[in-house]
């Protein structure tokens, strides 16, 4: 599969294709409507204003956005109605991010309805990879399965994945044994850490 690469002349050069064109140098793109007026490319990205990480990409994103004719206005919310607005649709960008379970389904991401579909994506061919891909049995068919489910959800691309946190686990010098935290237990298997005693 071929990545997505950054290119921000490719992004003008379809919205050029698009329509969009900033014909009285204001720096934001219009477009002219069927009725005769003229529509800015305007857009408005949510985000809560607490979490700081989340913050900084979408100022980095109205940047990228505005060089390139957006009119971007960031629409920072408490988390409680960044949540009501994010659960309605109320957006039309959304800075968020997902903790996936350790048993992978992404159904309730991307299936049809899904619990956790916010954005109301829908695709019958996705809809059934996503059944093929949670009925699978052996890892040469579940393998199969999410090969050609992550190769349509490329071609799709309702989401854009532009940042992955990193953690790291800090341990003293006299902590042993086998250590291997997750995501979601940084004490798992604490049963076979050894501590050695000082000096």
């Amino acid at each position: 599969m071929a990545p997505y690469n950054y290119d921000a002349s490719m992004a003008s050069t379809l919205l050029k294709n698009a329509g969009w064109a900033d014909t009285n140098n204001d720096g934001v793109l219009e477009k002219e409507k069927e009725n005769g007026t003229k529509e800015e490319l305007r857009i408005t990205m949510l985000v809560n204003k607490e979490n700081t990480a989340r913050n900084q990409i979408a100022s980095r994103m109205e940047e990228e956005l505005e060089a390139i004719g957006f009119e971007v206005t960031i629409d920072a919310q408490p988390y409680d109605v960044y949540s009501e607005k994010f659960a309605s649709g109320d957006f039309d960008l959304v800075v968020g991010g997902w903790k996936m379970s350790e048993v992978l389904n992404l159904a309730p991401f991307f299936v049809t309805d899904g619990d956790y579909n916010y954005i109301g994506y829908s695709n019958e061919e996705v809809d059934q990879l996503l059944q093929t891909a949670n009925s699978a049995i052996g890892e040469g068919q579940t393998l199969l399965a999410y090969s050609n489910l992550q190769k349509k959800l490329a071609e799709e691309l309702p989401y854009v994945s532009i940042a992955y946190r990193q953690d790291v686990l800090l341990t003293s010098s006299y902590v042993g044994g086998e250590i291997h935290p997750t995501r979601i237990n940084v004490f798992d298997g604490i049963e076979y850490w050894t501590l050695q005693q000082k000096g």
